[in-house]
């Protein structure tokens, strides 16, 4: 885990949450991650989805492209 998180920390893409700083104790990692003020794009979805908005698994794919 320790290996995929310092990978994420060094990818910079407009697209992809910026992981600014790892943090770690004898027992746990902290993960100082970019804010995202409009939420993540589940919340969108699960948001959409509780209005009666349904979107096919193509469009749901466009989006994440």
């Amino acid at each position: 885990m320790k290996q995929e998180l310092e990978v994420l920390e060094e990818l910079d893409h407009p697209h992809v949450v910026r992981v600014i700083e790892l943090l770690e104790s004898p027992s746990q990692y902290f993960i100082v991650m970019e804010y995202l003020s409009d939420g993540n794009l589940l919340d969108f979805l699960n948001e959409a989805a509780s209005n009666g908005v349904r979107f096919t698994e193509r469009h749901v794919a466009n989006m994440i492209h």
